[in-house]
């Protein structure tokens, strides 16, 4: 009873009791980078926007996230403007994978035939270890990586309930329903939550292949369900991109400034970086910023990249070998590809996010458990020391990693400690010195980063401290270093012509709009960039009094967006504005047709539909 006792409550108890320690520090910490264009539509004066069903649907991922975005909704009726109840909500999630992860670590200790009195102790241990690992802070206290721990959750009930489905079909007892659960139930909440969760049959393929290895009477189904759920997928994946390279892949990296062959063999690295900061984590190896990593342009250029891919292929390919002698080993190791194949192998994503880590982590952190469980049970000691002696050092450096996440003031300034040639940290610690009034710093910390947009937030930064630029601070040269418009750079034009439109800064307007038409003529990252520059382009036409020049701007920029109210809105101004009754009544039925649940324009064309009714009238 008193095992007992230990088992089932003190001991998790405890475990969250030392989880929440971790991260206790960090609650506070405010929203950054990309919670803003996810969160803020929620938000309305503090409380949940009204249009909130129109955000159920994001826009940054293919399927939606509608699952994520729900928690986000209820976070934002129930909290409002409390962010430290959204992160406490994201550690929440954290501890509930946690759970989630030992019931795994349990079952497929079972298939493998751990001695039962091993097996609660060390999915303990192991899942003790996850939970506490510093590589985990940037997503747990990242309040938009929910949606990385959601889609997590569900992949790993989906692991759970695969294993629990298997084992009891191996014991002559029913478990087709359970199987029918990962995948019907567990895969599409995943797969909604964060794209990463289409990944789940191939996690179910690699624990049927090394731990169940498709034994018994149901070997046909089996197989036949990996085949549907798995390889046939795989196989339509990998066609598509064949038949589709220009499109789908290089076009993509070009904007990038890198080639799909640069990409992968980076990569090589980026997965060996992971392995030792999860294997070996020490204070000062995470980082929030990894943009200054140097692009492999060939196996030796340089030189690490082809040692990574050997040891990688190496590490790959004795997993295999040692499937049947070491499942959990070997297990573990294709968790850590299989959780990486989405992220971190040929498609144009950024290259390193230590966030990607969250579950494929948990891989790496098995397959070192299934080595301490081959050693046997008269070196119980020993691991169980060692797995002590690493969740104490890991809890340690996960509160010292939280604490910085307290505030931006800690953060930024932490993360440019670490990564002095990182565009983003630059950035980053310059608004947050920016913020604070501190431009001088600030212009010398953006002075270190030689491309366009550290050059435009430079300018920014000076207007400012001084109220103005001088003639020829804005030549169009400026843009010469960069082929693609870069989202820096887009963002220091966006800045400059708000401060210039609202007379903040004294600056040569023909100079700016200059450099304007030079970037609106550059290729861009992304097409609703060149949409952004276009609508001030027309701005600044009207500020002039270049009153047709400015309307046929925003016809050009709703040809770009055709589902953005925008232009129809400031068309319909700015024509009742010329007495222009007709064609303001043409943009203002565009304007409805567009935004119909939008309620953050409501009450715009309502005021627009007042303003055009009096103008018919007289």
């Amino acid at each position: 009873m008193r095992v007992l006792l230990l088992r089932r409550v003190l001991f998790p108890a405890a475990a969250a009791a030392l989880v929440l320690l971790c991260y206790w520090r960090g609650l506070p910490g405010p929203l950054l980078l990309d919670d803003y264009p996810v969160l803020g539509p929620l938000l309305s004066d503090g409380h949940l926007a009204s249009d909130w069903r129109a955000q159920i649907f994001s826009t940054t991922g293919p399927l939606g996230r509608p699952v994520a975005m729900l928690s986000f909704v209820a976070n934002a009726a129930l909290s409002g403007t409390a962010y430290v109840e959204w992160k406490a909500v994201n550690l929440a999630l954290h501890l509930a994978v946690g759970a989630a992860l030992w019931w795994l670590a349990r079952g497929l200790m079972a298939a493998t035939r751990v001695p039962a009195q091993r097996r609660a102790g060390a999915a303990g241990l192991l899942c003790m270890l996850w939970l506490v690992h510093p590589l985990q802070v940037s997503t747990v206290l990242y309040t938009v990586q929910r949606m990385t721990e959601l889609s997590a959750l569900f992949a790993v009930l989906g692991m759970g309930a695969y294993v629990a489905g298997r084992r009891a079909l191996q014991e002559g007892r029913p478990g087709w329903g359970a199987i029918g659960a990962a995948y019907l139930l567990c895969l599409p909440l995943a797969a909604f939550s964060k794209e990463s969760g289409l990944l789940l049959p191939g996690y179910l393929a690699a624990i049927e292949l090394t731990v169940f290895r498709a034994a018994g009477a149901q070997r046909r189904r089996l197989l036949l369900l990996h085949g549907v759920t798995f390889v046939l997928p795989a196989l339509l994946v990998a066609v598509y991109y064949a038949t589709h390279v220009e499109t789908a892949l290089l076009a993509p990296y070009a904007a990038r400034g890198m080639s799909l062959g640069g990409r992968v063999l980076t990569e090589c690295r980026v997965l060996v970086r992971y392995l030792a900061e999860i294997v070996l984590p020490v204070r000062g190896a995470f980082g929030f910023f990894h943009d200054d990593l140097v692009i492999s342009t060939g196996w030796l250029t340089p030189p690490s990249t082809a040692l990574s891919a050997a040891f990688l292929a190496a590490l790959l390919a004795g997993a295999l070998r040692q499937a049947g002698r070491l499942p959990l080993v070997a297990l573990g190791v294709l968790l850590f590809f299989a959780g990486h194949a989405m992220e971190s192998t040929i498609f144009p994503l950024e290259l390193m996010f230590e966030h990607r880590n969250y579950l494929p982590s948990f891989g790496v952190l098995l397959a070192s458990c299934g080595v301490l469980l081959a050693l046997g049970g008269r070196h119980a000691r020993f691991a169980t020391a060692a797995a002590g002696t690493a969740i104490a050092l890991c809890a340690v450096l996960t509160w010292s990693e939280a604490g910085l996440w307290a505030r931006l003031e800690t953060l930024m300034p932490a993360s440019y400690a670490l990564h002095p040639r990182s565009e983003s940290a630059a950035a980053n610690l310059a608004e947050v010195l920016a913020a604070n009034r501190r431009y001088t710093k600030a212009i010398e910390i953006v002075g270190t980063i030689a491309t366009p947009g550290a050059a435009l937030h430079e300018r920014y930064l000076r207007c400012k401290r001084d109220g103005r630029l001088p003639p020829g601070a804005l030549p169009a040269a400026l843009l010469d270093r960069e082929p693609t418009l870069r989202t820096y750079a887009v963002t220091g034009l966006i800045e400059l012509a708000k401060l210039g439109l609202d007379e903040a800064c004294q600056y040569d307007v023909a100079e700016f709009r200059a450099l304007l038409a030079t970037a609106v003529a550059k290729p861009v990252a992304f097409g609703v960039q060149r949409y952004k520059l276009r609508i001030y382009q027309a701005h600044f036409a009207w500020q002039r009094g270049e009153r047709e020049a400015a309307l046929a701007l925003l016809d050009t920029a709703h040809g770009e967006q055709p589902r953005d109210p925008i232009p129809a809105l400031l068309a319909t101004e700015w024509s009742l504005a010329m007495g222009d009754v007709p064609r303001a009544g043409r943009y203002l039925a565009l304007a409805r047709k567009l935004a119909p649940e939008r309620a953050d324009f409501r009450a715009m064309i309502a005021d627009l539909e007042q303003r055009h009714a009096a103008a018919a009238q007289r």
